[in-house]
Parts: C-alpha cells; sequence; structure tokens
C-alpha cells in the first residue's frame, strides 16, 4: 500500500518488459514502453468511441433497386397514402411479382425492413421521387410516394 491507500501493485512496471532502468528507478515508477503502450492503448479506445458516435452522413440514394421500389410503389398507391402492412399484403397477391421482387432487390423484404426503409429513404432522398411520412396510427406510419419532376 502507498501514501494514498491504493495497491503498489497496480502501477508496478513489469519486470521482464521493462528491466531495470539505467536510472535504477524505484520499483513503483512506470517505465517508458509501459507507459508508451497505456498512451497508445488511450488512443485508440478514444478513436473507436470517436467513431462510433460520429454522426452518420445522410446520402441520396443512387441505388437503381431503390428507384425500382419507388417507382412500384408510387404506381401501385396512386397517389393516396398507404400503410406498410398493405404494400406487403399486396406484394403477397397474384399479380404482385413486381412489386415482391422490388421490394426484395431494395433490401425491404418484409414489412419490419419496408417501414425501416421508408423512413431511411424519406431522410436521404431518392432522386425523382418524394416519400413522406404522413402521420401515425395505432403503432403504424401512414406514407406517401409520388414521383416528382426533376428541374
Amino acid at each position: 500500500m502507498n501514501a494514498t491507500g491504493a495497491s503498489d501493485a497496480a502501477i508496478s512496471p513489469d519486470p521482464g518488459k521493462c528491466g531495470k532502468s539505467r536510472f535504477n528507478a524505484p520499483p513503483n515508477k512506470i517505465c517508458n514502453e509501459q507507459l508508451h503502450a497505456m498512451l497508445l492503448d488511450a488512443l485508440n479506445r478514444i478513436a473507436e468511441l470517436e467513431r462510433r458516435t460520429a454522426p452518420k452522413r445522410k446520402r441520396v440514394s443512387d441505388l437503381p433497386a431503390d428507384s425500382n421500389l419507388c417507382a412500384e410503389l408510387a404506381a401501385r398507391s396512386g397517389g393516396i397514402e398507404f400503410l406498410v402492412s398493405e404494400v406487403s399484403e399486396h406484394a403477397a397477391t397474384r399479380g404482385g411479382e413486381p412489386l415482391r421482387d422490388a421490394l426484395i432487390a431494395a433490401g425491404a423484404g418484409n414489412a419490419k425492413r419496408l417501414g425501416r426503409w421508408l423512413r431511411r429513404m424519406s431522410v436521404a432522398g431518392v432522386p425523382g421521387y418524394s416519400i413522406t411520412r404522413l402521420g401515425d396510427g395505432p403503432g403504424v406510419a401512414i406514407w406517401l410516394v409520388r414521383a416528382v419532376t426533376l428541374p
């Protein structure tokens, strides 16, 4: 125990790593190699935390699959608001194969994924389409997808 009540073992150098210093430092001092290793570890942890907490960059989708799905949603809804569950039901019926294929290609194969895709694309945007969240129902969102003319 040292004067503060903490154990000296926590700051004692590892004799296998540091050996004896040329200045014959007392055993409770940290050697340069250990200090360097601790600083590198701290810097790596800080960099990882900064990477995790950095705001995600909003991007405009340029993927053909996103544009195809918007085209299908705009055509099928006819400018009328819809629920995600209605899209899923329509994709499962006969004649819904093009919509189902567009959903799968965009990675929105089920209702939950489609809801997330709509939310993400309403922020990021898809060129040529307007995706708007009109309101919330009981546990669901009401969406509107329209084709818009680009200037």
